[in-house]
C-alpha cells in the first residue's frame, strides 16, 4: 500500500547500505508491479541487474539490464545500462560481445544531450580496453586517443597516453607510440611519466640493436 516513490526509495536505502538481498526483493517486486513510471522502473531494474552483477549472477543480471535498455527513454540511460550489460559479459569472459556494447554504448553517449565528457572517455577507454583484450591494438588505439580528446584531469590524460602508446607498440606502429610516449614523458608529472620514458628508452635501445 506504500506508494511507488516511497518503494523505490527504501530499496535504495537498502542498497545504500549493503542491504543487498532485501534490495533485490524491493526492486523486483517494483518492477513487475510498478507501470507507472518508466523512470523508476529504470532505476529499480538497472539497480537489480548491478547486484546480480556483484553477485556473479551474470543470468539474472542481463535480463534486468536488458529491459532497463528496453524501456529507457534517453540517449544517456541507454549508454550506462550498456556499459553495465557490457560488464556482464566481461565477467562471462565474453570480451567480443563485451565490446559490441561498448561500441553501442559510446554511440548512446555521443547522441545524448548535454556535455558528457567523463562518462564518454571513460565509454571510449573501457571500449580501448576490450579491443586490447581482443588484440586488436589499432581499434584499441584508435578508442583510447578518442577518450584521451575527452578527458578532464592531468592524471587521466596521462594514463591515457600511456595506453595509447602500449596499443601502437603492440600493434607495432612504432612511430606513433613513441610519439604517444614521448608526449607523457614531457607533459606530465607522474608514475605515467616515468613509465612512458622506460618505454621510449626500450624501444630507442631495440632500434639501435637491430641497426647495428
Amino acid at each position: 500500500k506504500r506508494s511507488a516513490r516511497l518503494l523505490l526509495g527504501l530499496g535504495i536505502a537498502m542498497d545504500e547500505s549493503g542491504r543487498d538481498d532485501d534490495a533485490l526483493r524491493l526492486f523486483n517486486v517494483f518492477a513487475r508491479r510498478v507501470k507507472s513510471s518508466i523512470n523508476m522502473r529504470v532505476e529499480a531494474l538497472s539497480r537489480a541487474g548491478r547486484i546480480y552483477l556483484e553477485k556473479h549472477k551474470f543470468a539474472k543480471a542481463s535480463a534486468r539490464l536488458k529491459l532497463a535498455y528496453d524501456i529507457a527513454k534517453t540517449h544517456l540511460e541507454k549508454g550506462r545500462l550498456l556499459i553495465l550489460r557490457a560488464d556482464v559479459y566481461e565477467g562471462k569472459k565474453d570480451i567480443k560481445t563485451a565490446s559490441v556494447l561498448m561500441e553501442r554504448a559510446v554511440r548512446q553517449i555521443a547522441m545524448a544531450s548535454g556535455k558528457n565528457y567523463d562518462i564518454l572517455s571513460d565509454a571510449y577507454e573501457k571500449l580501448g580496453r576490450s579491443y586490447a583484450l581482443l588484440r586488436q591494438y589499432i581499434k584499441a588505439a584508435d578508442a583510447f586517443s578518442k577518450a584521451l580528446n575527452f578527458a578532464g584531469s592531468e592524471q587521466k590524460k596521462a594514463n591515457l597516453g600511456f595506453l595509447l602508446g602500449d596499443a601502437y607498440q603492440k600493434g607495432n606502429i612504432i612511430m606513433e607510440a613513441k610519439k604517444a610516449f614521448r608526449q607523457v614523458a614531457e607533459s606530465y608529472d607522474s608514475i605515467w611519466a616515468r613509465l612512458a620514458q622506460q618505454r621510449l628508452n626500450t624501444l630507442d635501445l631495440a632500434q639501435a640493436v637491430k641497426k647495428s
